[in-house]
């Protein structure tokens, strides 16, 4: 299927290392409270300069028996699979999956961070979390993960319940805030996750977006190091599509009755824009905002609005992950309704391939002005690839690809390429 493309011409707004891990000896004075009892706000110290450093491409992995079709999955889960954890296209290390060894093929369970691979797990009464398949703490309760952070040493976790209701901060699996109720805003699939989905740091303070009041989008709040502040939305709000705290304060990205608004601190800016489906805020730093939006007839058009006088691009149909390049522009990739892969850039088609699946946007990432898109052709024996740039790289294994992870690391001797456990 040929995605054609169009250019919007008129501007919109003119304004607009692998330090060891370890874990904590003790609980301290935690407790399961709505409000949560915070972080301990001392001042982070900057990471002493080190050595060398060079960039790495990490990749999550399944790898299935030699002919096994693992997408119609005959074998209901229970096939002898391996997770494979790659540095440049080199095993670093594997580790079989399965419920005895609390480690799920789901890539939804796969987080790439920091060069290492982390697994969550539900048990029928515990969620586990593990990194490069050794097990780093479980806690009471199924949840699954909405944010995943490392921080000063510490892995902090955003879960919310199977159930879909309610959330819990944690820190090495000590709860820091929790509630029973509500929803959290953003998942691993924002544009703005960069690999911690919904959890984030912003001016050296974590922060996520949580709505109470599932039946009153209007009524939501940021968490800050584990306090809930409740937030009093725009008097002229009908749509809600996103809440994220800026350099100057809270964002809020809104559709009032005629046009879609962004509120940035003490300012409002109104967008030109209508039929808005979708909306999130990729970028504070430089106002970048992406969504769905109806052009008319049903067509719907993925939108990238810049600040820096780059207008409103479009490119039609449904479904585009937008990875934005350092100097503004951008490339994306599409699952097709048909099964295949589309990667385009605003001008042209750059690959298409059908009977292939990309299950997210964890699945790429951006080095420079090239796209890496990890995609799995889903015939019996075909092997994973990496598009890259226009180049494809073929994975020596067979399976599906689960995550592709773009990072900088302190330079490495020959055998020495597993990255240091937490």
């Amino acid at each position: 299927m040929k995605t054609s493309f169009c250019l919007g011409a008129a501007c919109l707004l003119a304004l607009l290392s692998c330090n060891s891990l370890k874990l904590p000896t003790h609980a301290g004075d935690l407790r399961l409270e709505h409000q949560g009892t915070g972080l301990d706000g001392s001042e982070r110290e900057e990471p002493p300069e080190g050595p060398a450093r060079d960039t790495a491409v990490y990749l999550s992995a399944v790898s299935v028996p030699s002919g096994y079709d693992w997408h119609r999955d005959t074998a209901c889960g229970a096939a002898a699979c391996r997770l494979v954890l790659l540095r440049n296209y080199e095993t670093v290390c594997s580790f079989p999956s399965g419920y005895d060894n609390c480690v799920s093929t789901d890539p939804d369970t796969h987080h790439l961070l920091g060069g290492r691979l982390y697994t969550e797990f539900s048990t029928q009464s515990e969620t586990v979390l593990k990194c490069n398949g050794e097990e780093l703490f479980r806690y009471e309760g199924r949840e699954k993960l909405r944010g995943l952070l490392l921080r000063d040493g510490a892995v902090y976790t955003l879960g919310q319940d199977r159930s879909g209701h309610g959330c819990s901060l944690r820190r090495n699996g000590v709860t820091l805030f929790h509630s029973e109720r509500g929803r959290i805003a953003g998942d691993f699939s924002h544009p703005a996750g960069k690999g911690n989905g919904a959890l984030y740091e912003q001016g050296g303070h974590l922060y996520f977006a949580f709505f109470p009041d599932e039946n009153d989008p209007r009524n939501c709040c940021l968490v800050e190091d584990g306090y809930a502040t409740y937030l009093t939305p725009p008097d002229d709000l009908c749509t809600l599509f996103d809440l994220r705290m800026g350099p100057d304060g809270p964002w809020i990205l809104y559709r009032d009755v005629t046009s879609i608004m962004l509120r940035t601190g003490t300012k409002t800016h109104r967008l030109t824009l209508q039929y808005w489906n979708y909306g999130a805020i990729a970028d504070t730093e430089d106002m970048t905002l992406h969504g769905e939006m109806d052009l008319g007839a049903g067509v719907l058009g993925f939108t990238y609005l810049y600040k820096k006088g780059r207008g409103i691009r479009f490119l039609r149909g449904r479904g585009h992950q937008v990875f934005p390049f350092p100097e503004g522009d951008f490339a994306s990739v599409q699952q097709t309704d048909e099964g295949g892969v589309c990667i385009c850039s605003p001008e042209e088609t750059l690959f298409q391939r059908d009977s292939c699946l990309f299950f997210s946007r964890s699945c790429a990432d951006v080095l420079g002005t090239r796209l890496l898109a990890g995609l799995s052709p889903f015939a019996a024996g075909a092997k994973p690839f990496v598009w890259d740039g226009g180049e494809r790289r073929e994975l020596e294994l067979e399976g599906f690809l689960t995550g592709l992870e773009v990072v900088l690391t302190p330079a490495r001797t020959e055998g020495d390429l597993l990255p240091d456990q937490p």
